[in-house]
């Protein structure tokens, strides 16, 4: 009886103390995740149970050994075996069961290791970003108390975060200008009380004592329920770009203002011809506002009807070419009358070639046209008080070229008479006398014929001339203000072909080369006045004739013979511009040039009969050239 409860009771103990070790294995489980003592706890117990087992079950074995009443012992041990055996079936299920759950725990604890150092290494990266980053950061709690600060402003004076969040906290306004302070801490308020963000620029005192610029933004951060449980602000330097902004400001108004100041009325289209600016100027002048502005179709009213069509085509033009636009018209102005105005546009093209803008300025030119037809005006009546002038030069020219022929009449007739009044009278030298009288009274009226073929543009017959002959009866003609002066002349003709010329011309050509030749000399007190007359042949059958003097020179060869140039002081500038023009008219040539440091040669040519048919008959041009 005694062996079978020892029996019992052993295994009720084995039963026990597995049960027990189980127990303790699963309850040390939690405990394992964090310190492996207790891991080991659990399984020394197990060996513990184990080695209690094992030693009641040698114990009640010798017990049944020694016992008269014990049952079969093979019986006993056969059933302790198996109990034995079922026991540590489930011992080694729990112990394998122990093992995969300390290598599960093993391996949650190494990554949650793992989990905690990146945590940490993520807190330190964020701190480091926090501190360096050129943003002023803070965490505030609902109330508006500053709970934490990066390091912006540690780094540039303060010593430690917590010294910067206390005096946040205990008086903000030292890093506020005055005059935003108010506006901050009524935004501030507003925001606390309306659990709402804000934003503001303001000015900010520096821990160096400077204000700069800031742009401060708060949010806040609210849970499930709507309330808030954080609040973040921060505040970025913006001084520079502040300060950008008011310089271009500045800017946009001193240019603005030059716009407007400008004494010129500026705008401005659109790419489809609207208008988008103008400036004060325009609406000055114009009375024009943008809504009723320059080139719109409401404006071309008031354009002058004149010229309104060809403004409006032009205009069109350009906005659909892209050309610049150019026009002049008249224009009613904001004093009701109408003005001249030059009105032009240039396009403002982008990258790619596209108008994105039409410049263009109304400039008022009617003072200036107006001083423009008053100019031509004057220079009508100019050319009017010219055309008598020339007449009235032209006249005394006309009496000059008839005061030798004149004189000469004069002369002969006064001679005549005195040949006639001796005793005996001189019949014969009175006659020949009287001859000269009727060729001198006859080459004035030929000259006299003359003029009036410039004046009516008529055809002067030419004939076949001997120019010597023409070179001799001028200075028979001119003998006598040649012996008044005390000139020398030497004359060196020789033979020369028979020209086709007009030989009155040719005489006048002549008498003004020989006068102003002998005037050339007037100043040659004491000293010979040498004149040569000179002629030759000249290309095929034409001849050229050369009047030399000694007197001081020209200094402008090239504009003696323009009309109304002399050298002169009483001079009127148009026997040589004469002479050109009859030598030209005959297909000639006439030109001057000095021989030294002293002395003029003035020289023409006259071509041959074949060579005068280019410019034969055409008298129109002598009036013309000669004034």
């Amino acid at each position: 009886m005694l062996n079978n409860i020892s029996h019992h009771l052993g295994t009720g103990i084995l039963i026990l103390s597995a049960l027990m070790a189980a127990i303790f294995t699963v309850a040390d489980v939690a405990l394992a995740q964090n310190h492996w003592i207790s891991a080991f706890a659990a399984n020394a117990w197990k060996l513990f149970s184990f080695a209690f087992v094992v030693i009641l079950y040698d114990y009640t074995g010798k017990r049944c050994a020694g016992a008269d009443n014990c049952l079969d012992r093979r019986c006993v041990m056969s059933a302790d075996t198996h109990h034995v055996e079922k026991a540590e079936e489930t011992l080694r299920a729990r112990e394998q069961e122990l093992a995969d759950l300390s290598e599960t725990l093993a391996r949650e604890t190494a990554e949650r290791t793992k989990a905690e150092a990146a945590g940490r290494q993520v807190g330190r990266d964020l701190e480091a970003m926090l501190s360096n980053i050129p943003v002023l950061v803070l965490m505030m709690d609902p109330a508006g108390r500053v709970l934490f600060t990066n390091g912006y402003w540690i780094q540039d004076g303060y010593e430690s975060a917590e010294s910067l969040i206390a005096q946040l906290n205990t008086d903000p306004s030292v890093f506020h200008h005055p005059e935003d302070y108010v506006t901050m801490l009524e935004r501030r308020k507003s925001s606390i009380a309306e659990g709402s963000n804000y934003y503001l620029e303001h000015r900010v005192r520096r821990p160096d004592g400077l204000f700069r610029w800031f742009l401060t933004r708060t949010t806040v951060a609210k849970d499930d329920e709507g309330n808030v449980v954080k609040r973040y602000l921060t505040s970025i330097d913006i001084d520079d770009r502040k300060k950008a902004e008011e310089a271009l400001a500045a800017r946009e108004r001193e240019l603005q203002l030059l716009i407007d100041t400008v004494p010129t009325p500026i705008w401005s289209l659109t790419p489809d011809g609207s208008i988008s600016y103008l400036n004060r100027r325009f609406e000055a002048d114009f009375g024009r506002t943008v809504d009723g502005a320059e080139l719109q179709p409401m404006g071309w009213n008031e354009v002058h009807p004149d010229e309104k069509q060809t403004a409006m085509e032009s205009l069109a033009h350009s906005l659909q070419t892209g050309e610049p636009y150019a026009m002049r018209y008249r224009r009613h102005t904001h004093s009701g009358v109408y003005r001249w105005v030059d009105v032009r546009a240039e396009p403002l093209r982008d990258e790619d070639g596209r108008i994105v803008r039409w410049y263009g300025a109304t400039i008022d030119i009617d003072d200036e046209i107006r001083a423009q037809e008053a100019l031509n005006a004057a220079r009508e009546r100019l050319s009017r008080a010219s055309q008598l002038a020339t007449v009235s030069e032209l006249s005394a020219s006309i009496a000059h070229e008839l005061n030798q022929p004149l004189a000469a009449a004069v002369t002969g007739s006064e001679a005549s008479q005195r040949w006639l009044l001796t005793e005996p009278p001189n019949i014969e030298r009175a006659r020949a006398t009287l001859d000269r009288v009727v060729r001198n009274a006859r080459s004035a009226a030929e000259v006299v014929g003359r003029i009036h073929a410039l004046f009516t543009q008529d055809t002067i017959p030419r004939s076949p001339t001997n120019l010597n002959e023409v070179i001799a009866e001028v200075l028979e003609l001119m003998n006598d203000l040649i012996v008044s002066e005390g000139v020398v002349l030497e004359v060196r003709l020789e033979a020369l072909p028979t020209l086709l010329v007009d030989g009155v011309q040719i005489q006048q050509v002549m008498v003004n080369l020989i006068r102003n030749a002998i005037d050339a000399m007037k100043p040659l007190l004491g000293q010979t006045k040498s004149l040569l007359i000179a002629s030759r042949p000249f290309g095929k059958d034409g001849a050229i004739v050369e009047v030399h003097d000694v007197g001081e020179g020209i200094s402008n060869p090239d504009r003696i013979f323009e009309a109304f140039f002399t050298t002169k002081p009483d001079g009127k500038g148009l026997g040589l511009a004469i002479c050109r023009s009859i030598i030209d008219a005959h297909g000639g040539r006439l030109w001057a040039e000095l021989t030294g440091a002293r002395g003029t040669v003035v020289s023409f040519t006259l071509p041959g009969l074949d060579g005068m048919s280019e410019g034969a008959g055409d008298q129109s041009e002598l009036f013309s050239e000669g004034g």
